[in-house]
């Protein structure tokens, strides 16, 4: 059971979205699509954009009965290759200007000239209702149900409270999603699936606040709370473990962790599950003893012997007379990714924790074994020595888990700047080159995603998943 967690970054997060399932619907084709062991997509702002546009081309291949790619089935890809851009900003010169200071009209704003262009982008399928999407019955002796479609979970702020405001086709309620608000509660009533996808992606300016009638408030961008979408998706997990509970053994948990900026740095904030040295349960590379830099012993000692502490990038230290004005900007941007990776790190923490110990005779990393009994540790309990654990491991020398059959995975696909050049530098809007949208196919075999995305399949039970080279 795969639950998805999918960053914002405008266009690039919705296109990078896209191209990671559908090469994983592509690499399953022949058993049946990614769709059997997609449980769940929780995104924010690009990421959600880029995730709707993938549910719709599962809408869509299924009422066309055919695969990505062949007859009127296009990838999701190809709803993403539109210029959004234009369309919001003539909006923004040529109306909402003007209607600042002339009557209202009914014309309309750059709001909606970018949800219209979302709409012809995907040829209508995104006009249509967001529930319209998730044609489910609730008898289950119904015939002709429609194939199964993942919970998607789009994640917005509402403005006046600064609570999550999830837009879902199931109920988002208060001790499952806690203090958070369901937009179709709010609204009463259904929405287009543009608008759902655009509420959880305002992006500054570019978009404005959307109105939620009736003295509701305002929706803006999902990123102002937490920008990778995995808080929903850790309560989606609780709860869907909790369900699960005293059921006979048959489901394993794997979380996929989407993120589009290519700035994560390796120790502090790309989420990544490492092989512990000592043959115990795997570690989390943001846990982890960062190891010693030349910058860091200049000067000081004390960072050479300090076995587990987060150091400052002296990089984005602003100086003083510069920090009067950046301060609130630098402080609202950089807290909503630290809540986010934080909420990234505890899914991989909760997925260390289940990990099954290796064998006594072994001193290898863990690998597939017999799990520990249900209940000989409690949830605390392991958690805390998968953390316990990490504070003398090196992030620099921990090679990553190999996964198995019978542990739990967590993988995360990254964009990155490491070593060579990058294969694509896509830049933070609504529009993309022609060129760029071909380079990021070239990203899965790059920043260590061919190694992510190989071992995600495997832990799926895949018997030989398919190679980066094949990519």
């Amino acid at each position: 059971m795969i639950i998805v967690a999918t960053a914002g970054g405008g266009i690039r997060a919705a296109y990078w979205t896209a191209t990671v399932l559908e090469q994983l619907e592509k690499d399953f084709a022949a058993e049946g699509g990614v769709r059997p062991y997609l449980f769940a997509i929780s995104g924010v702002s690009g990421g959600s954009v880029g995730a709707t546009a993938f549910e719709a081309a599962l809408a869509q291949r299924d009422e066309n009965q055919c695969t990505a790619g062949h007859g009127t089935c296009p990838p999701a890809t190809t709803f993403l290759t539109a210029d959004f851009l234009a369309p919001a900003l003539a909006s923004l010169v040529f109306v909402d200007t003007p209607s600042s200071f002339l009557p209202d009209l009914g014309q309309g704003d750059r709001g909606t000239a970018l949800e219209r262009a979302f709409e012809t982008a995907s040829g209508g399928l995104l006009t249509r209702p967001f529930l319209s999407l998730f044609p489910y019955t609730k008898d289950p002796a119904a015939t002709g149900r429609a194939p199964w479609r993942p919970i998607l979970l789009l994640n917005a702020t509402h403005e006046e409270t600064g609570k999550r405001l999830i837009t879902g086709h199931v109920l988002i309620e208060r001790n499952v999603f806690i203090d958070s608000l369901d937009a179709l509660h709010v609204l009463g009533k259904d929405m287009r699936a543009s608008t759902a996808a655009h509420n959880s992606a305002r992006f500054t300016y570019i978009s404005p606040a959307g109105d939620l009638g009736d003295q509701h408030g305002s929706a803006i961008d999902g990123g102002y709370f937490e920008n990778y979408g995995a808080l929903s998706a850790l309560e989606l997990e609780r709860a869907a473990r909790l369900a699960l509970k005293g059921q006979p053994p048959g489901v394993k948990l794997v979380i996929l962790m989407i993120s589009s900026d290519p700035g994560l740095a390796h120790s502090h904030a790309l989420v990544r599950i490492k092989e512990a040295k000592d043959g115990g349960k795997c570690l989390v590379s943001v846990a982890e003893r960062e190891g010693t830099t030349s910058a860091d012993t200049e000067g000081s000692a004390k960072s050479a012997l300090s076995p587990n502490y987060l150091s400052i990038d002296k990089k984005q230290v602003q100086n003083a007379w510069l920090n009067e004005f950046l301060a609130p900007v630098q402080g609202i941007t950089h807290v909503r990714e630290a809540h986010g990776n934080r909420a990234a790190a505890e899914l991989a923490v909760q997925i260390c924790a289940e990990f099954s110990e290796p064998a006594k005779s072994g001193n290898g990393p863990a690998t597939a074994s017999t799990p520990p009994a249900a209940g000989s540790q409690s949830p605390q309990t392991q958690t805390a020595a998968v953390l316990d654990k990490a504070k003398n491991e090196t992030v620099t020398n921990s090679s990553p888990v190999k996964a198995s059959h019978d542990n739990p995975y967590f993988a995360h696909l990254a964009m990155c700047e490491e070593g060579q050049p990058a294969p694509v530098q896509p830049p933070l809007g609504w529009v993309l080159s022609r060129a760029t949208q071909e380079a990021f196919g070239k990203l899965l075999n790059q920043c260590g995603n061919d190694h992510e995305l190989s071992q995600l399949e495997t832990a799926l039970g895949r018997q030989a998943p398919q190679q980066a080279a094949g990519r």
